[in-house]
This record gives structure tokens, sequence and C-alpha cells, in this order.
């Protein structure tokens, strides 16, 4: 090794080649393992899916040994001393059994559900006696494997890892703290798994590969497990022997209730143009609150050529939620895992896969940087054929401050329209996904043309001025939209992610979003009073596109009628339901409120049944990865859990 690396930055090298050695082999071990589920790779794809596992391996190592990589790093001349380094590599067996110990947990997992550990370890916290009988009885054979590897590694990290003679140099306190510091910063990129800005890598990254078989062949057990779990709410809601008792009651051969398939629909094949506003509550839209705040004279407009639907409902309280909501109809469940934090190593409806199957084409755009909300993995994940993001927009007009961290609406709903112009060029039909964010606080300054009042970067005021502003910007993009020879053939759908934070009120209000369809030369003019959510989202747009394959959603589209007309919403840990006749929230162990006058005591029971089992049926698909691997459809004499009695 050169001589200008002082003793202990050799001592990290050894140590982070060897473990990226180790999790090299365990990543061989799987696919040996279970050949089927990487069949279909090419050389080329392990070779990718390899590399990338390089970053996936980087960033295990770099947070997992993070203390002990610190210890090493000090620039003083006794760290490199024998004993001190050897200390640290001793105390570095515990997070190296740690990863080793759940990669290998993680091989024979995979067998059950075709994905690596995840949220798994949560559930388990209680139920260690469980799992001894596990490891001890069925899973002896992996046992012995794993116990065989780790005692192997460790032999072989005492005897390569662990110096064995002291190496002091010569570099002075200056040198070495430069070598130190440098080094940090590597390993600090290291644990971002080498993205440098923006959001370090997650699970959802290793999806921008293409494939589940290449994503899980990237991963490993260790890295799912660690980012996964950290993501959850700390209290678990159902033990591991709770869930084999639902793993019973609910096996691979159980109906789906969530598995649909559309018929034909008679306006299909149209395209879809589908915006998602920041912050737009429902009330702030006059047309449809008549509250009059006065800056949203375009919306206005729209409301009165579209369908509208008043009693719509955003799913959760944060963006990714609602787009986990909209784009994936996989319920926002307390305890489950997330969109773009380990949704994704279960396998789920993936939208642009089923609009490529139906001959469309897709992109995604949004105001923020690629890397907000990490949705450049995000859309690689759900099959979207383009992706852009902030970095990609061009400035068109001019502004008084500088680019904000959300961006600027109208440059991008002007992109935007740019990249349909292009598809439709295609002839083929397109599905576009737009999401805003000059409406997220701070709010930033779109010039005194829309001072509708004194601009603030924080409260209600600065919010009506960016409204405005937005307002403008979808007057501008539908005028631009009207000039195209696709815009008669054209569906646009508009709606929020959420509510504006400080526009609280009763459960309804905190979740009201609006809902405006608008395509005057398909859709009447027409206003609904069903009650529906962004779960609905999917099945709709899946619907108007007239995909026939079979799909999972917690939702149904707008044009059926076959399920309770309510709404799903999540406040962390806190789960709601909203009918038209009553509320209720729940943590699934306590009934926290309910809003149900003149309805009986019994009508309360059976509506908190109904949560109760509606819920527990999701986690158990989700938690053994069958939200869509094999599910069935119900047979025609069961009753659907959705329909009243």
């Amino acid at each position: 090794m050169a001589r200008w690396i002082p003793a202990q930055g050799k001592t990290i090298l050894r140590l982070y080649l060897y473990m990226l050695a180790c999790l090299m082999l365990l990543r061989g071990a799987l696919v040996l393992l279970y050949p089927a589920q990487f069949a279909e790779l090419s050389v080329s794809d392990f070779l990718l899916s390899a590399v990338y596992g390089l970053r996936i391996d980087s960033a295990t190592i770099s947070m997992l040994f993070s203390i002990n990589l610190l210890a090493l790093l000090i620039p003083f001349r006794f760290a490199e001393s024998l004993w001190w380094q050897r200390l640290w590599l001793y105390l570095a067996l515990l997070p190296m059994w740690i990863i080793l110990a759940l990669s290998c947990a993680s091989l024979a997992y995979f067998g059950e559900v075709s994905r690596h550990i995840g949220t798994e370890l949560v559930y388990l916290r209680d139920d260690w006696p469980l799992v001894f009988d596990l490891i001890s009885t069925s899973r002896i054979g992996f046992t012995l494997f794993s116990l065989t590897f780790v005692i192997t590694a460790t032999v072989f990290w005492i005897k390569w890892v662990v110096p064995k003679r002291a190496s002091n140099s010569s570099m002075s306190i200056a040198m070495r703290s430069v070598v130190s510091f440098t080094m940090l910063l590597l390993l600090v990129l290291g644990a971002r798994g080498w993205v440098p800005d923006g959001k370090p890598i997650n699970v959802i990254d290793a999806y921008s590969l293409g494939s589940s078989a290449k994503a899980n062949l990237a991963l490993n057990g260790a890295f799912t497990a660690f980012q996964t779990s950290r993501n959850l709410s700390q209290k678990s809601h159902f033990s591991a022997r709770e869930m084999a008792a639902m793993d019973e009651t609910f096996g691979e051969n159980t109906p789906n209730p969530f598995l649909q398939q559309h018929t034909e629909h008679p306006i299909q094949g149209k395209n879809i143009v589908f915006v998602l506003l920041e912050s737009w509550s429902y009330k702030y839209i006059d047309a449809l609150a008549g509250n009059n705040f006065g800056v949203t004279p375009n919306m206005d407009d729209l409301v009165h050529q579209s369908r509208v639907y008043d009693q719509h409902f955003a799913a959760a309280q944060r963006s990714i939620r609602g787009i986990q909501a909209i784009l994936t109809s996989v319920p926002v469940l307390p305890g489950q895992p997330q969109l773009s934090e380990g949704l994704e190593l279960i396998e789920t409806s993936h939208i642009g896969e089923l609009a490529h199957n139906a001959g469309y084409q897709s992109v995604m755009v949004q105001s923020s940087t690629r890397r907000s909300f990490r949705m450049d993995s995000v859309s690689a994940s759900l099959g979207f054929d383009q992706y852009y993001g902030q970095e990609d927009i061009p400035l068109i007009r001019e502004y008084p401050q500088d680019t904000p961290r959300f961006g600027w609406d109208y440059d991008t709903l002007m992109f935007f329209e740019q990249k349909l112009d292009a598809l439709s060029e295609n002839k083929k039909p397109f599905f576009g996904f737009a999401f805003t964010g000059t409406t997220h606080e701070p709010f930033a300054d779109p010039g005194e043309a829309f001072h509708h009042l004194p601009h603030q970067a924080r409260g209600e005021a600065g919010f009506l001025n960016t409204v405005y502003y937005a307002d403008w910007a979808i007057g501008e993009f539908i005028r631009e939209a009207k000039q195209k020879p696709w815009f008669d053939d054209t569906i646009f759908i508009f709606t929020a992610d959420h509510v504006l934070h400080d526009s609280g009120g009763d459960l309804r209000e905190l979740f009201r979003v609006p809902l405006v369809i608008y395509a005057p030369k398909i859709f009447q003019p027409e206003r609904s009073e069903k009650i529906v959510s962004q779960y609905d989202m999917l099945p709709t747009i899946l619907d108007l596109m007239g995909v026939n394959d079979p799909f999972v959603a917690f939702g149904e589209s707008l044009f059926k009628d076959e399920r309770l007309d309510e709404a799903w919403v999540s406040q962390g840990d806190v789960l709601g339901v909203i009918r038209d006749n009553a509320t209720m929230q729940h943590t699934l162990k306590h009934r926290l409120a309910v809003d149900a006058p003149n309805k009986p005591a019994e009508f309360t029971q059976q509506l908190e049944s109904h949560l109760l089992g509606i819920s527990r049926q999701a986690i158990t698909l989700l938690a053994l990865n069958r939200w869509i691997k094999g599910a069935k459809p119900s047979a025609p004499k069961e009753r659907n859990p959705y329909q009243s009695n």
C-alpha cells in the first residue's frame, strides 16, 4: 500500500474489502439457492446488479460500522498503535455478525416471499421463542449454513483484517488530519450510497434497475432490514404469532378481496394527464367551497366544465403518501412499509407497466429536484418511460427570487406540456403525471402580479399568493394544451396531495381535497357527492385506459359502484374511515373517536369490525408479499368485504 496512507487507513480499507467480499459471496448464494427467480437476467444484468450492489453494500458497511470507523479515523498518533486498532476491530465483530446474520436470515426468508427481509424484525421482537423454534426445526439447514458462514468469516476476519504488527507512519499531525478528513468524507459519501446530494440511497433506488429480480440481486438483507425497520413506527400492531395465525387463515389459495380486473370501458384509449397540486385544500377553491378567497379564477372556470367530486379525500398528510395511494393504491397503514421507504420490497401493481401493456407511453415530471422524495427511483420502479425533475426544467419566466426548493409551477407545467406534445408525435396514447410544488411552505414570492395579499413566506397570505400564481400557471397550461391536436382526446385530472397543514378542522376537512376531471369533448359537467379517495385513482386511470390485466387496488374505479362509498385516511399511527353518515379513528388496538350522529351502538361496532377486518387483511397480504403474487379472484358466492350487508 502507498506510504502516505496511515496505518488506520490501511485497516479501514481491509475492513471494507473484506465485508464487500462477504456480501458478494452471499449474493452468489442467493442466485444458487433460487435460480428461477433470476433466470430472466442476462450476463450484463448480473454485472449491473452486482455493481449497484457494491453501492448498497458500501452504505451498509458505513452505517453499521460507523462507530468503529470513526474511532479508527482519529488523526492522533496513538490511533495508529496496534492495541488501538485491534481493540476497535475486535469490537467491530459485533456489527459484522449483525450484517452477516441478517443477510443469511434473508436467504432463508427469500424462499417464502421472494424478497429480502425487512419490517419483519419489528414484528418478531416479542416472539423470539417462535423464532428459535423455526431456526431449530424447519429452517435447521439455513441455520447450520449461517452459523458455518459467520464462524468462518470470523476466523478470516481475525486472520486478515485484524493487524498483527504495528505500522506507524512518519506523517505529521497536520498531514494525518488531512488524510483522516478526506477519508471521513469518503465514508460519509459511502454511507449515502455514493449519492452526493439529495436523499441518500434507500431500498427504492435498487428498483430503478428496472425489475424486481435485478433489485433483489443488488440488495442485501442487512440493508433492507435496517432501512425499512427504521421507517416504521416503534409500536408493532401484530406479533409474529398473530402473523402466523393470519397466514394460516389467509394462505396463498385464499381469494384476494383487493384483486380487480376491468372489462371494456365505453371511454377508453384516451390520453390521460394527471396533475397533482401541492397542498391545494378544497376550501380554497371558490367554485367548490364558495369561500370567496379570489385566487382560483382558472380552476373555478375548469370546475364549471368538469366532472367534480366534492367528497374526495387524501389518503394521508404527506405528499409521498398521497403519491403512494394514487399510483399504487396500496393503503398507508400503521406500521407498514411505505413508498420509497420499503414498499418496493413488496410486489404491487405498477401503473407504468400496466399502461405500457395497454399501448400507452408515460412520463412523470415534478417541479422539485429529481431526487426529492426519491422520485427518480419511484418513477423507475413504477415503470414510467420518462422522468424529469427541476434540474431538467428551463426557466421561461423571470422571478424576483432564485428558484425555490420546490420549483416554479408555470415553468414545470410548460415543460410538461412540451413532453406530452413530443409523445403525441408517436401516434400512441400517453399517460402524463406532473407534481407541482410552488404552493409548498415556505412560500416563494412569485412576483407582485400575484400579491393578492402582502406576501409572507409563512402563513395563509403567502399560501394564497402562491395559489394565485399556480392557478394562473394552470390556466396557461390548459390554454396551451387547447392549441394541440391531442387536446380533444385527453382527460385532465386535477387533485391535491394533501390539505394545507394549518387548515385544520374535523376529520373530513383535514383530508378533503379537490378532484376535478376536465375533458370537455368527452365528459359532460357534473357534480358528485359520492365519497371517493386517492386510492380510487389507480383503478380509475386503468379503467379509462382500457387495461384488462388483473391488478390489485385498495380503491375502485370512479365508474364502478361495487364497494362501499368510504374513504380511508391515515394520521401517523391512527387510521380513519370516512362515510357520508359517520367517521371513525382507530389505532388498530384502540378506538379513538367516533362521529356517528343518531346511530345505535351496533352500527359503531360493525364499523369498527369492518375497519379492523379490512386493515388486517391488507396487512397480512403486504407482510406475506401476497398483495399480488398468487392472488386469485374471489369466488362468486363470497361476499366482498367492502360491500354492505
